[in-house]
């Protein structure tokens, strides 16, 4: 099963709501590829497992809350992990996890089903607001705007600017 992360079986998670999540999931992770591919080649000066690390962040941004969190997967001490990324001349760990927290929740409110305010909860915030934050830091913009004047593609390149300058 090479590369095939979900499997559907019939009359035991087929269901509709069930069905129409596992679509949207897809979609979200086809984003994540597309943002993995993008950030791929700035990622080749680091350690592997911290370039491991970051593409996890982008697959699973659920799972990183913060920037200790990527240290962990990393298997880095946060200070080994702030200094190797301000050599390569990047931007800091909390900015990578804030990205991939924020590009997963541009696809939820793109699809037109979610409110900021769930898509915050799905995401593991304490406040709508601390997305909306992530979400003027990595992008400028605020969620509603970003959705409305941002395709994928250009978000993606607007993520990966701001992670590769730091600031």
């Amino acid at each position: 099963l090479m590369g095939v992360r979900r499997v559907v079986l019939r009359g035991h998670d087929d269901q509709p709501t069930a069905l129409r999540a596992l679509l949207e999931s897809a979609r979200a992770d086809m984003l994540a590829s597309q943002m993995v591919a993008a950030i791929t080649p700035v990622l080749v000066g680091l350690p592997d497992p911290l370039a491991r690390a970051i593409e996890a962040a982008f697959r699973e941004p659920q799972a990183f809350r913060t920037a200790n969190d990527l240290a962990r997967a990393a298997g880095l001490p946060p200070r080994t992990l702030s200094r190797l990324l301000a050599r390569a001349d990047l931007a800091s760990a909390r900015s990578f996890v804030r990205a991939a927290r924020v590009v997963r929740a541009y696809h939820g409110l793109r699809t037109g089903h979610a409110r900021v305010r769930d898509i915050a909860r799905q995401l593991g915030y304490g406040t709508p607001d601390a997305l909306v934050r992530d979400t003027q830091h990595s992008t400028g913009l605020r969620p509603t705007m970003l959705i409305r004047r941002v395709s994928p593609d250009l978000l993606v390149k607007q993520v990966v600017r701001r992670l590769t300058v730091r600031y």
